[in-house]
């Protein structure tokens, strides 16, 4: 298994171009297509019909391409081009949703809270995760990071939505050089089976696709399971997280999606969500 198309979404903050870069760089890397779609809301369009698409959307947009058509010669790698600008945030999300349907993997950048006035929903990501059923790869807003997928948590309670992002995340897992599966089943109330670890089942399962792991119990303390998940990604130098969206990872069980919501808004490095 491999990643042969994927869906980059880009827009006018300045983030994009780093987006860009790091998915033309896992298209080289896994041998794979891009398919990019960069699209805004713009809530002063009154509808395409009346309206020619604002000058500075079009330069945006323009400006995008090229440098992301440039870098992907650069590699070796092929693209395809979209752009979509609508009125509503329901109307964007729908048409990123729309273009992930048809991609192994989908890239999208965190929400920038000093980007307000970018035109992307801050719950674009949540959005696609809920309603695309592709995996989708959040890139953080802060740093540039280069190397993804060389040291890997994977946030594992045994539910069905974890259990997807470890099989849609293996074609990173089986090149990594370290794995550690985080053994949340405590905090969502999973039992193991009888006479082994709750991990042991799917550390078996990842060793059978090449994947050596390393086990590491998060403890139920006086903060959420979920802060204690991210301490460890700093503490182990972790460059990707594993987890299933919207499954119970908090103590007390949060809202479901909170502790997703949570992470989305924390992170530092990339994380793969599945659901």
């Amino acid at each position: 298994m491999t990643y042969r198309d994927l869906f980059v979404h880009l827009d006018n903050t300045r983030h994009s171009a780093s987006r860009a870069e790091i998915a033309v760089d896992l298209a080289h890397r896994f041998g794979a297509h891009i398919q990019a779609g960069f699209a805004e809301c713009d809530p002063y369009l009154a509808n395409l019909a009346s309206k020619p698409a604002d000058v500075m959307y079009v330069a945006a947009a323009a400006e995008s391409r090229s440098r992301l058509e440039a870098y992907a010669r650069e590699k070796a790698v092929q693209t395809a081009w979209s752009t979509t600008s609508v009125r509503r945030d329901s109307a964007l999300a729908k048409a990123v949703i729309s273009g992930t349907r048809h991609a192994d993997l989908a890239i999208l950048g965190q929400y920038d809270p000093e980007g307000r006035d970018s035109g992307v929903p801050q719950d674009l990501i949540e959005q696609v995760v809920v309603h695309g059923g592709r995996p989708v790869l959040a890139i953080p807003f802060a740093g540039e990071p280069r190397e993804i997928g060389t040291r890997i948590l994977i946030a594992w309670n045994g539910s069905r939505e974890a259990s997807r992002a470890v099989h849609d995340a293996l074609p990173f897992l089986v090149e990594a050089t370290e794995v550690v599966l985080a053994d949340l089943s405590a905090v969502a109330g999973v039992e193991a089976g009888e006479g082994e670890p709750p991990c042991a089942a799917i550390a078996r399962h990842l060793r059978s696709h090449g994947v050596e792991t390393d086990t590491e119990t998060i403890p139920v303390k006086d903060i959420t399971a979920v802060d204690l998940l991210l301490s460890r990604v700093a503490d182990r130098g972790i460059d990707l997280l594993v987890k299933g969206a919207h499954g119970q990872y908090g103590y007390p069980h949060l809202h479901q999606g909170a502790s997703t919501r949570h992470i989305l808004k924390q992170m530092t490095v990339p994380v793969l969500l599945s659901y």
